[in-house]
């Protein structure tokens, strides 16, 4: 199990560093998480990432979901269950937002939320079902860090700029017309960016967790 969990986030980091590497090979810059989406870094008309990106997707898919059966044999209460229902919501969601263009703005907002609302149900629900149930090995530091994790990823959904997440910057030039540009930090792409690193760092807490207890 814990070979599996750390080949998981191996698979993870190696598909992060080629992606990030392809699109600063073909945009000569680097991609800018602060005000960029998901979809901006999966598709280019250089490279056909999305076709990979499904394999790439039904992979990780395969390692999460064989790492968490491996957990749930050991926490086979019912209870437990419902945290890789959770968790499978989450990937779900996520691997949407790598195809979500901002066509029609508010199923662009809705569809960004949406991970980040199945996150903060998970951290809360795992903090508290691994807390109260039975298995020691659960609770040695994980449930506490999943309510922090929880509180910080409900900080972000409650970040009252989201409302206002499609306004740009207007940038004034001398003799000619104003243009308009992503401000710096772009709140609905960093608010994504940071999300998929909370549950990132989050299973890896679960994989310390497993290990020590």
């Amino acid at each position: 199990m814990i070979a599996l969990g750390w080949l998981l986030f191996i698979t993870i980091g190696f598909v992060t560093y080629f992606f990030l590497k392809q699109y600063q090979f073909h945009h000569r810059h680097p991609f800018r998480w602060q005000n960029q989406f998901p979809y901006e870094l999966s598709q280019n008309r250089y490279f056909q990432i999305p076709f990979i990106f499904v394999w790439v997707f039904i992979f990780i898919t395969a390692l999460s979901i064989g790492y968490f059966s491996q957990i749930l044999t050991i926490l086979y209460l019912p209870r437990y269950q419902f945290v890789s229902v959770l968790f499978v919501l989450w990937l779900m969601s996520t691997t949407l937002l790598f195809w979500i263009r901002p066509i029609h703005g508010n199923w662009f907002l809705w569809f960004h939320l949406l991970p980040i609302s199945f996150l903060i149900l998970l951290f809360f629900y795992t903090s508290f079902s691994f807390y109260t149930g039975p298995f020691e090995e659960v609770q040695t530091f994980f449930p506490y860090t999943s309510i922090l994790q929880g509180v910080l990823q409900l900080l972000l959904m409650l970040n009252p700029k989201l409302k206002h997440w499609y306004q740009l910057e207007r940038i004034e030039e001398q003799n000619k017309k104003p243009r308009f540009q992503r401000p710096m930090w772009f709140v609905l792409a960093y608010s994504t960016w940071l999300t998929m690193l909370n549950g990132i760092v989050w299973l890896m807490l679960l994989q310390v967790e497993m290990l020590i207890g």
